[in-house]
């Protein structure tokens, strides 16, 4: 018993022992902090929370510290942001076509009262030939995101998120004007002069802002004045002195110096139009270049009168033609959501056969039901047909080469009606001209699609018994025929318009029914309300 008792002692002392030295070990050499481990990947969690993140290629987001350069801004195609209220993330995705890497930073502003309160930079890294990479970034209503490099080149101009979204009401395509047309400005000149011309808008607002081009210009344009208002009466130069209203520039300034190959836009003008109205834009002229910019198928009177009359309520004996000149566009301050459908044609887009004045051209009659429609309510069309244009050619700028200027770069685009080929047609005598045109219809698809804006074919309408019809008219039919049955089925287009079966004849489907023509090629005012009457605005309804 004794013997036990000892041995238990010793074990005791044993322990305690072992324990000393367990707990001296433990002292000299603790484990690592495990809640300091926490605290740092706590922070770093909390980091990434507000950092740039790629949904479709994380590995593009790296270290900008590389020097980029020979990048061109319209090598980059940034679309517009999206937003997700109920997460606080912005959405928005870029393309880099060009052959370097684009190193740039997301800047997202906060305000307080108009008054900027904090700043983020989230540096990105987007690779060359990257297409459509989604990006996201924290963000909430009211903040400002922009994208800008180093070199100060800005790719995604500032965004408020979640607040009101310019979309352009009206345009007109543009073309260079010599002395030899007999479009250009009568006597007495635009320089030093005043030029109302008269517009209409698509969807209104409450701010807008406008903008003139020296496109075509050799040399400097300047405006000295510019006032808008509301028409009095249709076909007049009389408007509402009540609603006379000063457009400015750059932040207050009544005149403007556009040089050579430019664009100006307004400042944001206060001025109260409703949906599909007219507004009277009078131009109080400085020097002008010897090429005019211009739109030479306005189908609406102008009123060109000596001197500074931009507020006279009308002119007396004025000089009248039907031309815009320099007035490029007008964009509206509009609710979130709202887009342009873009109409890309020839004369028959632009209104040959139109009663003057009245805004009958079948773009004008898709606007006043859009307009009508809940569902299309948010959606402007922008008319951008020129007289005698086609694909490869023609009157004014090559539709090939002005897609870019005239759809893509017009703001808030969500659709675009492509109907453009008969004058191509009416001067081919291959039958080889039917690929060319489906290939660059091709084409135009895939620069909108880059765009998220989607492509709506229009059929080609008939023109038998016209001068387009005298030489090769079994070919050029053949051509027609062949692009027609593309359009209707093809893989590339969202959608189509069928404006050949609308106004052909039935008999003699390679004609124009005779109610609805001018010449054989032009629709009349009938044509043209049945043309914008057989659009399906359920195109437009997503």
């Amino acid at each position: 018993m004794k013997k036990t008792r000892t041995y238990i002692t010793i074990s005791l002392i044993l322990l305690i022992i072992i324990g000393l030295i367990i707990s001296y070990l433990f002292f000299i050499n603790p484990p690592k902090n495990k809640q300091a481990d926490i605290s740092q990947q706590s922070l770093v969690t909390s980091d990434n929370s507000n950092t740039l993140s790629s949904t479709e290629n994380k590995s593009s987001i790296s270290d900008t510290s590389k020097n980029i350069i020979n990048i061109k801004t319209d090598d980059i195609e940034v679309t517009k942001p999206t937003f997700d209220e109920v997460q606080n993330i912005a959405y928005f995705k870029v393309s880099n076509t060009s052959k370097f890497d684009l190193s740039a930073t997301i800047i997202v502003e906060s305000y307080n009262n108009g008054i900027l309160s904090n700043t983020q930079e989230h540096p990105i890294t987007i690779k060359s030939g990257t297409t459509k990479e989604q990006c996201s970034v924290s963000a909430k209503k009211g903040d400002v995101i922009k994208l800008i490099d180093k070199q100060g080149n800005i790719y995604l101009q500032p965004f408020e998120i979640g607040a009101m979204e310019w979309v352009g009401t009206w345009a007109s395509a543009q073309q260079g004007l010599d002395s030899s047309r007999t479009e250009y400005p009568p006597e007495p000149g635009l320089a030093n002069n005043t030029f109302r011309q008269i517009v209409r808008i698509s969807i209104g607002g409450m701010q807008f802002r406008f903008k003139f081009s020296n496109e075509y210009g050799k040399t400097p344009l300047v405006i000295n004045s510019v006032h808008i208002s509301k028409p009095s009466d249709i076909g007049t130069s009389t408007i509402d002195p009540n609603f006379d209203t000063a457009v400015t520039f750059n932040e207050g300034s009544e005149s403007v110096t556009i040089p050579a190959g430019q664009i100006a836009v307004s400042d944001i003008i206060n001025y109260n139009a409703s949906d599909l109205e007219r507004i009277a834009v009078s131009v109080y002229f400085g020097s002008v270049p010897e090429i005019i910019t211009s739109h030479t198928g306005a189908r609406t009177t102008s009123y060109l009168i000596a001197g500074n009359h931009v507020s006279d309520i009308s002119f007396k004996d004025p000089i009248e033609n039907e031309v815009w000149y320099f007035l490029t566009g007008i964009d509206v301050l509009s609710n979130p959501g709202s887009k342009a459908i873009v109409c890309l044609g020839d004369s028959i887009t632009d209104g040959r056969g139109v009663k003057t004045n009245y805004d009958t051209r079948w773009t004008d009659v898709l606007a006043e039901r859009l307009v009508k429609n809940p569902k299309t309510a948010h959606i402007s069309v922008l008319n951008q047909g020129i007289g005698g244009n086609s694909i490869f050619g023609g009157l004014g700028p090559a539709a090939i080469k002005r897609y870019k200027r005239d759809v893509l770069n017009q703001p808030n685009v969500g659709y675009v009606i492509i109907f453009e080929g008969i004058n191509d047609i009416g001067y081919t005598n291959s039958l080889s001209s039917a690929d060319m045109i489906i290939n660059e219809y091709k084409k135009f698809a895939d620069q909108a699609h880059a765009k998220d804006i989607k492509v709506i074919g229009a059929t080609i309408t008939p023109f038998g018994g016209t001068d387009y019809a005298k030489n090769y008219w079994e070919i050029r039919e053949e051509v027609r025929q062949k692009i027609n049955a593309w359009i209707r089925n093809n893989e590339y287009f969202d959608g189509y318009i069928d404006f050949d079966a609308a106004i052909r004849d039935e008999k003699n489907p390679s004609f124009l029914i005779q109610e609805y023509s001018t010449d054989g090629l032009h629709p009349n005012v009938a044509g043209y309300k049945k043309m914008g009457e057989s659009i399906d605005l359920s195109l437009f309804e997503d």
